[in-house]
């Protein structure tokens, strides 16, 4: 598996989970971000990215500082169905695989549908500010949509932000033993979702909003293959792709 990745500010005693796809790249939740980062602030000048690997980094203890975000164009419209950014670094990270082969690179799937019925989730839980956070990954099943929707029509929970229901776009993911994980509902960062095929790891959906409805037993991501020409023109502005 990839190991997880940390955004975190020199202002701020909370981080943002991420997830490389490329050397210089991460995808990260935009929402996140921007509670970090203030209107008038450069990220340069207080955000960083770490690893838990940090033997991948040679220089400042492990940080690479961040360079630019670009957040997605319509975030501010329709934060919950946009809510993901593109983080840039400064420097490039110098090895992208590790001592025991692993990748710390995440692919992106293009296609909407996937070819695993099963996906990872890596997050940190039992999170709170100033403290150290647990880290697990879960292995979830994914709904469709038609049993997403009646799981949240069971759950009589209000969500404004899904004011477009849940689209085609749109993934959900349950633990149906509930048995490995607290709530959905409590205090976690959620993060990227992957998926795996052979040693190949994806990354197939990224956060929408945290529900903090403990009726609600399912959550909701956003599919990265909705973003992918977005993603594409930023990271790898020079290359073409059919």
């Amino acid at each position: 598996m990839l190991f997880p990745v940390k955004i975190f500010s020199t202002e701020e005693p909370y981080f943002c989970p991420a997830v490389f796809i490329s050397a210089d790249s991460l995808l990260a939740p935009a929402l996140c971000l921007k509670m970090m980062q203030p209107a008038d602030d450069h990220p340069s000048s207080h955000m960083f990215v770490m690893v838990e690997a940090e033997h991948v980094f040679y220089y400042e203890t492990g940080r690479r500082y961040i360079n630019k975000i670009f957040y997605h164009p319509k975030l501010e419209d329709e934060p919950a169905y946009h809510n993901v950014a593109i983080v840039k670094l400064r420097n490039p990270i110098r090895e992208t695989i590790t001592a025991n082969g692993a990748s710390i690179v995440a692919c992106l799937w293009s296609e909407t549908k996937l070819r695993s019925d099963k996906v990872y989730l890596g997050e940190w839980f039992k999170y709170q500010p100033e403290q150290n956070a647990a880290f697990r990954w879960l292995d979830l099943p994914v709904l469709g949509r038609k049993e997403c929707r009646e799981e949240l029509t069971k759950s009589k929970a209000v969500i404004p932000e899904f004011d477009r229901g849940i689209t085609e776009s749109q993934l959900c993911v349950k633990d149906k033993k509930n048995q490995t994980m607290i709530e959905f509902c409590e205090a976690r960062t959620s993060g990227p979702l992957f998926m795996t095929l052979g040693t190949t790891v994806y990354v197939v959906g990224m956060p929408t909003v945290h529900i903090d409805d403990c009726n609600v037993q399912v959550e909701v991501f956003n599919r990265v293959s909705s973003y992918l020409d977005w993603i594409e023109a930023i990271v790898w502005p020079h290359l073409e792709f059919v």
